[in-house]
């Protein structure tokens, strides 16, 4: 799925389900750390039912990139399995979440 660069400060990646969710993370990790001043980052997860280690290790890269720039990365629409597996490896206080991308791309605009 594509990379959407909303605007020249948000970028909204919609993520794949598995097996293609490690690929998408890898792909946008190294768009995202090839821009010399990245934007905010929206992980749309509406179609991500599982989570393993790989992909937390992943989103904790990016989410590390972007706080080294003063950028913000948020979660939008993790289900129910998915939220469970960051409430379970305590990584629900490290990221940003959202409710769905609306929310999340309303908040990057107004705290951005």
């Amino acid at each position: 799925m594509s990379l959407q660069k909303w605007s020249d400060d948000i970028w909204i990646k919609r993520l794949a389900d598995r097996p293609a969710l490690s690929e998408d993370l890898e792909v946008v990790t190294e768009r995202y750390r090839a821009e010399i001043s990245p934007p905010h980052l929206m992980l749309d997860m509406s179609q991500v039912t599982a989570l393993g280690s790989a992909n937390l290790s992943q989103m904790m890269e990016l989410h590390k990139h972007a706080r080294v720039h003063g950028r913000r990365m948020k979660i939008a629409s993790p289900g129910n399995a998915v939220w469970s597996v960051f409430m379970i490896a305590s990584l629900d206080g490290f990221f940003e979440f959202a409710e769905d991308p609306a929310a999340g791309l309303a908040d990057l605009q107004i705290g951005g």
